[in-house]
């Protein structure tokens, strides 16, 4: 647990040391302020699901810019064989660096804990569903780092770690509209690992056990082949 800490210790502070966290937060806080604004003061809108499924799509984005770099650079300097020589483990290598992305997306999110509040100057918003959407954007979010995460693994490049994330992540959100193409064990294949469908339930103050089994079960084979690809490459 120690050595985890120290990696995601480590790992926090160079996030907030680069540009980076700062860019990606404010980005995130823009878009989503202006479009939480305009469904509040033009559309007339107190309501925040169109709000969270925007948010949905902009991790799309923005979990690929916020977790390139977790580990290309430190395989392009060689500084990942130096800590393989050392007693720490993989799995605690890995975990380190996925809480630390975690953390910051944590943040990320909590600054729009501001938006209900601001509802409630307009009137009683209904907690429900806002709480079940941050719920499954909490789930949502740990299981799209995990895939940045297993793919910033794969390369010593960060644009090539990026283009990865967004790639597996643009697939999952193709298979949301392949449903209706195929028939069978396909499409019920296609229906349970589409994690985009499950959001829509969290979305409205439903908390599905599948969907949050599904979001465990992404980030836990996503980790997993993370520190399988790390485990081949410190043996070979």
């Amino acid at each position: 647990m120690n050595k985890t800490f120290t990696i995601f210790k480590r790992e926090v502070l160079s996030y907030f040391k680069s540009p980076l966290a700062y860019v990606v937060i404010s980005t995130f806080l823009v878009i989503t302020g202006y479009i939480f604004t305009t469904e509040l003061l033009y559309y007339k809108l107190a309501y925040m699901q169109s709000v969270f499924e925007n948010m949905v799509m902009l991790l799309i984005f923005f979990t690929p810019i916020l977790t390139m770099g977790l580990l290309t650079e430190e395989r392009k300097e060689g500084i990942d064989q130096l800590l393989f020589t050392s007693p720490l483990g993989v799995v605690e290598f890995v975990m380190g660096k996925f809480i630390a992305a975690f953390s910051v997306y944590l943040i990320m999110l909590m600054f729009t804990l501001l938006y209900p509040l601001i509802l409630e100057y307009f009137g009683t918003p209904d907690y429900g569903p806002i709480i079940g959407a941050y719920i499954g954007l909490i789930l949502l979010g740990g299981a799209f780092i995990s895939i940045g995460l297993f793919a910033s693994s794969l390369t010593q490049s960060q644009v090539i770690a990026g283009l990865i994330s967004f790639g597996i992540l643009i697939l999952l959100w193709i298979l949301t509209y392949l449903k209706g193409i195929f028939s069978g064990p396909i499409s019920k294949l296609i229906h349970n690992i589409d994690v985009f469908a499950y959001f829509v339930d969290f979305n409205k103050g439903i908390l599905d056990s599948r969907g949050i089994l599904i979001y465990l079960s992404f980030t836990f084979v996503f980790l997993f082949l993370t520190t399988r690809v790390i485990d081949r490459r410190r043996w070979s």
